[in-house]
């Protein structure tokens, strides 16, 4: 598993970016708490599997 003692500067651009966009969109940044609510969902772990897979796959994964 990883290890988030701290984060990696390209993950912390985008959690910003996602907040940005509810920002954008809602008129009101979401929480760190609703971020994480979120993001523990079971669809949204699913898209970013298959985003991550679909990636990978054409060569665009680190």
């Amino acid at each position: 598993m990883t290890d988030f003692t701290s984060l990696d500067p390209n993950l912390k651009q985008s959690l910003e970016s996602v907040c940005a966009f509810v920002e954008t969109l809602s008129g009101t940044a979401p929480t760190q708490a609703e971020l994480a609510l979120v993001l523990s969902r079971y669809f949204v772990k699913k898209e970013i599997c298959d985003t991550l897979l679909a990636e990978r796959l054409s060569g665009g994964g680190e």
